[in-house]
């Protein structure tokens, strides 16, 4: 069953007049418990994907969900709740391990978070 969700998920921004497309009508799951990557090439969303996930930004269109509840509703009822919200992301950066590839960053920080009761928790 998926705990986060993405649902016909459009997002753009305007510049000089012109709408510049991010994703559209994009849709994917992810499961509890389970660590996801998303490889693709510079400019095709990721970092967007990571940001409407995180609730850090809405989507233009489409609904992201949350264990069945509209995320951005879950976010001002925990700011409202004086909640803790955690949206624990990796960002590519390529001067951190200069000397590693990609996969290699990658375990790196998989191997330093563990998942407990439903949390991202850094290892120590």
């Amino acid at each position: 069953m998926s705990i986060l969700e993405l649902k016909d998920i459009t997002y753009f921004y305007e510049s000089a007049g012109r709408q510049n497309v991010i994703l559209e009508d994009a849709n994917c799951e992810f499961e509890k418990g389970k660590l996801y990557t998303i490889v693709e090439p510079s400019g095709s969303g990721k970092t967007t994907t990571l940001t409407l996930a995180g609730a850090l930004e809405s989507p233009k269109e489409g609904e992201v969900d949350f264990d069945g509840e509209d995320i951005q509703r879950v976010f001002r009822c925990s700011v409202i709740l004086q909640k803790p919200h955690r949206t624990p992301v990796f960002a590519e950066h390529k001067p951190l391990w200069p000397l590693r590839s990609f996969h290699q960053c990658i375990r790196i920080n998989a191997d330093n978070w563990v998942i407990e009761h439903g949390k991202a928790i850094r290892q120590s």
